[in-house]
């Protein structure tokens, strides 16, 4: 009997919103515009992303804002789940509190704006990694 409810429990969380480090799946909330300038939500520490809209997969992020743009980054590159998501489809939806918002990523490839994005994560999260600006994945998020 508690296998049964364990198995149930898990498949339950599976289909929920993310939790700490673990993925979830769908994110609720309401779909609103994108703002023009994200440096209102610059003091939001944690983020969700939701990649795969065929078969939702949600995370908790780090985001930066940088001038009008929001950006998210994974210093270890493709080795994460969402970042092959992205490569099949760049479509995404970000939410902060209970807005939605529907962008597609592009990644960044220009050594001026990598290094602003990694200094801002250095800034709002006071966070040093050994990761070179060059060596993460940087995404821009911008409107679809």
């Amino acid at each position: 009997m508690l296998k049964l409810f364990l198995i149930l429990s898990l498949m339950l969380l599976a289909s929920c919103e993310p939790m700490g480090p673990l993925p979830g799946g769908q994110l609720s909330g309401t779909v609103v515009s994108v703002p023009e300038n994200w440096a209102a939500f610059g003091d939001v520490e944690i983020m969700q992303i939701e990649t795969r809209s065929e078969s939702p997969y949600s995370i908790n992020i780090w985001a930066v804002d940088v001038g009008t743009s929001i950006y998210i980054a994974s210093g270890s590159g493709a080795q994460t789940e969402w970042v092959e998501h992205l490569q099949e489809d760049p479509g995404i939806r970000l939410r902060i509190s209970d807005n939605l918002y529907e962008l597609v990523v592009t990644k960044v490839t220009d050594t001026a704006e990598l290094e602003e994005v990694h200094a801002r994560y250095i800034e709002k999260y006071d966070y040093q990694t050994d990761v070179a600006p060059d060596d993460a994945w940087v995404y821009r998020l911008d409107p679809r």
